[in-house]
């Protein structure tokens, strides 16, 4: 297995296991469009027309997804993080986001990448190192590669009992339960027509 991480938004841009790509990754030098394969910090998601309330305060946040006028997928995705260790199996990066306008807030954020027997592991951490409570989320945006063609071929497991609606903007407007439904993916079964209905 081989896995390259990179400086910039401490994402994995590769990574192969034997001759086989398992993420559709992007070329060096290339910018990592989609956000594929970086940590999602200190938000996953979209924050509609970037304002939110966090301890009665309202905040509003540079709108980064300008054509459905929403903040996207945090902060860091595009910053400079520094690398803290590097062995021949592991490295971890890290980054301290400052005090910004629509995020007033302190934040160390390290990501660690480790390959072993099981694959690839990715471990998040994150400190408060201001004075107050902050808000903070966190995701990683893998882009899977199938083993060749298209995905419908594969099985799809997702453990998962409670589906996250969301609006054409991508904004969460509510849950339900995926028992009885066409995305219910808890007990393995090709995806098929389930896209469409996403």
């Amino acid at each position: 297995m081989r896995a390259v991480v990179v400086e910039v938004g401490a994402g994995v841009r590769e990574y192969v296991c034997g001759d086989r790509a398992l993420l559709d990754g992007y070329g060096e030098g290339e910018m990592a469009s989609g956000r594929r394969g970086v940590p999602l910090l200190p938000w996953p998601n979209r924050i509609a027309d970037g304002r939110y309330r966090f301890r009665g305060e309202e905040l509003q946040l540079p709108i980064t997804q300008v054509g459905e006028h929403n903040a996207i997928h945090g902060l860091t995705s595009f910053v400079a993080w520094r690398q803290v260790e590097e062995t021949a199996h592991r490295v971890e990066l890290a980054t301290t986001v400052h005090p910004q306008p629509g995020y007033p807030f302190a934040l160390e954020l390290a990501v660690a990448y480790q390959l072993d027997a099981d694959g690839l592991t990715v471990a998040t951490s994150a400190r408060n190192v201001g004075q107050a409570p902050l808000p903070f989320g966190a995701g990683h945006h893998p882009y899977l590669a199938p083993a060749q063609g298209l995905v419908d071929a594969l099985e799809l497991t997702v453990p998962a009992r409670t589906l996250l609606e969301t609006d054409g903007r991508g904004i969460p407007t509510g849950r339900r339960p995926v028992q009885d439904s066409e995305l219910d993916f808890r007990q393995g079964r090709p995806p098929g027509a389930a896209r469409s209905a996403t």
